[in-house]
């Protein structure tokens, strides 16, 4: 039987932190033998002012990440992109800087992915999942020194060099700023793509888009969008939409914050406005969805992370990163 001195050993990682934190990780996956040691690793190699937050999984191996556990989780993110705007100096820099999550491989690992979804970047323990002496990496201490130190410095080579730049650029032409269910591939949703991304299955250096159009506009092409001595780059879908990225001065409004249920689907709808593959996004940035050559909008279906399918009928439509529809008419 266990002590209460060695209950209380997990607790002080599963406490909210701070909203200035610079960088934040979040583990997953690791027993709890070995989650306060591998956590204080991870903290201690990161960069400064970086936070680690997470709770233990069970000992037995196999399925991993329950559901209890997946909301405990993003209940310790939550405070980082829940309204974050109202915890920092109007003009200040979001926080945090970088938002990443270290997870061991699992049979159920699909839960914990789906969960996170998009606005994380994940990073695989992979050496973790396989066997040692008839048990697996992660209940072994010094294998999780080594698994995470390999992990991290692949992350950020990945991140710094790959993905923070791709998410920063605010380019019309950037794929992995487009909104996961509305931008149109020929095979189906962009969703699918970022599935791709996050599960290994293509590279943070593909910039391929298969289905989809990257076409170059001036004011002709979009008349109510750019200036008339502008011309702009900006990808269309497969149903001849072009989604070009609102302006800063554009960012005129924000998806409305979900509410204080603390379900899975709340947790993740303000998450994902807030984040893109780990990167800060700016309050107010999306998509003003149209036409080319002015064509009004009649009658196509757009899917609402809030109000499910939405016909839209209008000169344009904004669209958030969290799939958030917004009609010109909507206040």
């Amino acid at each position: 039987m266990r002590n209460r001195r060695d209950k209380r050993r997990t607790l002080p990682l599963s406490r909210p932190v701070a909203v200035s934190a610079v960088d934040v990780y979040v583990l997953a996956g690791l027993p709890q033998a070995v989650f306060n040691a591998a956590a204080g690793f991870l903290n201690q190699k990161a960069r400064s002012g970086a936070k680690v937050v997470g709770v233990p999984s069970p000992n037995k191996d196999g399925r991993l990440y329950s559901e209890a556990l997946l909301k405990q989780l993003l209940s310790l993110v939550l405070p980082f992109a829940d309204r974050r705007v109202r915890n920092r100096p109007s003009g200040a820099p979001v926080q945090p800087q970088r938002l990443m999550l270290f997870y061991v491989p699992a049979n159920d690992q699909e839960v914990l992915l789906e969960a996170f979804d998009f606005f994380v970047f994940p990073v695989p323990l992979k050496g973790l999942s396989t066997f040692e002496h008839g048990r697996q990496g992660r209940h072994v201490l010094e294998s999780c020194f080594i698994g995470i130190q390999e992990a991290l410095e692949k992350a950020r080579q990945q991140f710094e060099l790959l993905v923070k730049p791709r998410v920063l650029s605010r380019k019309s032409a950037e794929a992995l700023l487009l909104p996961p269910r509305n931008f149109q591939l020929q095979s189906g949703q962009i969703r699918q793509m970022f599935h791709e991304f996050t599960r290994g299955a293509r590279a943070w250096d593909d910039h391929s888009m298969e289905g989809a159009t990257l076409k170059t506009f001036d004011h002709d092409g979009l008349p109510t969008f750019l200036r008339k001595s502008e011309r702009q780059t900006i990808f269309q879908d497969a149903r001849d939409l072009v989604f070009p990225c609102a302006r800063p001065a554009e960012h005129h409004g924000t998806p409305p914050p979900a509410s204080g249920n603390q379900d899975l689907a709340y947790l993740q709808y303000n998450l994902r406005s807030a984040f893109r593959f780990g990167v800060p996004l700016e309050e107010g940035f999306h998509h003003d969805v149209q036409f080319e050559q002015g064509r009004l909008i009649s009658s196509v279906e757009f899917q609402c992370s809030r109000k499910g399918s939405v016909p839209v009928s209008a000169s344009h439509v904004n669209v958030y990163p969290n799939d958030y529809v917004r009609p010109p008419s909507t206040k």
